[in-house]
């Protein structure tokens, strides 16, 4: 395996020590990792804070590519860009049978030249990470600043109250995602914009033999993080078997195949009483600008499986950006 194309790296060397007296270490080995998990944005490939054993000394040098830090281009585990983030080396060997280890951490920036000898760089010391804070809410409902929730609270309810006929056109808009700056598709949460469907039922026996379900379809466009993808159901029940368990399964891209595009699968035992069922889950990085489709499938071992809208509480499937 190779790290995600477009990464740059610098070749490292670091040479095996000796002694005072000369005396080089035997079974001289080591390993490298990055200091937290990163994301490569442009293909979404995750980096994790795992050792990776480097290779065997080479007339006297392990020689091996390291990431530059300072690059543009990845992203820490809450999505935002960051850089300067430093990687950690662990080496060891043994002199007179008596096994030694150092650790160290270090950065490869884009300045340097490759070969880079590590063993100059090991105690120079490392700059703190750099991470891009995502953006704040700085101006809605007449509040300006950082606004806090009980600040949003009470200017909403006081424009509602007021009879605000514009406040309340701009909610409608923002829930179809169509305010500048939110992601058009991408629902806030508000249940009666969530779809509702008729009765379904489903005689499939394997969600490869599912269909997706008619009117649960929600499609966004990556923004180069997580959403949380959620399912809701009032009833769920067999109406052909008694007691005879049904299970549904939130879909990515229409591909149930894949167990990536598995997002989250709920079974219940669905007697005749039809309880409810709710699946949540958050996705991995989607793409920036690529389009994912998110459905839901049905299916029972036997009999057969019913959803009922619940009049109030419809079915629903909502993707919420995080």
């Amino acid at each position: 395996m190779t790290l995600p194309a477009g990464v740059q790296t610098r070749t490292v060397t670091i040479a095996v020590p000796i002694d005072v007296l000369g005396g080089s270490a035997k079974a001289y080995s080591g390993t490298v990792k990055t200091d937290r998990p990163l994301v490569w944005a442009a293909t979404g490939e995750p980096i994790w804070p795992v050792p990776a054993k480097l290779p065997a000394p080479v007339d006297g040098l392990i020689t091996f590519e390291a990431p530059v830090v300072d690059q543009p281009g990845l992203l820490d585990a809450s999505g935002a860009p960051i850089t300067n983030w430093s990687c950690q080396v662990t080496m060891s060997g043994t002199w007179t049978g008596a096994l030694r280890s150092r650790s160290r951490r270090f950065q490869i920036v884009e300045a340097d030249v490759s070969p880079v000898a590590l063993d100059v760089l090991l105690d120079a010391g490392v700059n703190p990470p750099v991470a891009e804070p995502n953006p704040y809410v700085k101006s809605i409902a007449g509040v300006t600043d950082v606004v806090t929730g009980v600040q949003l609270a009470n200017a909403m309810a006081a424009r509602l109250d007021a009879g605000d006929s514009s406040f309340s056109d701009a909610l409608s808009d923002a829930v179809a995602g169509e305010i500048e700056g939110h992601e058009a598709g991408i629902d806030l949460g508000t249940a009666n914009r969530t779809t509702s469907v008729p009765p379904m039922t489903s005689t499939a026996t394997s969600v490869a033999a599912a269909a997706a379900i008619s009117g649960l379809s929600r499609t966004v466009t990556g923004k180069g993080r997580s959403v949380d993808v959620e399912f809701y159901a009032p009833i769920v029940y067999n109406s052909g078997a008694a007691n005879v368990g049904v299970s549904c399964m939130i879909v990515r891209d229409n591909n149930p195949a894949s167990t990536d595009n598995q997002i989250g699968t709920r079974f219940s035992p669905a007697t005749n009483n039809g309880p409810d069922m709710y699946i949540r889950r958050r996705t991995g990085i989607l793409l920036d600008g690529v389009e994912y489709t998110f459905t839901v499938r049905m299916w029972t071992p036997s009999g057969t499986a019913v959803i009922v809208p619940g009049g109030n509480y419809p079915a629903q499937l909502m993707v919420t950006a995080v």
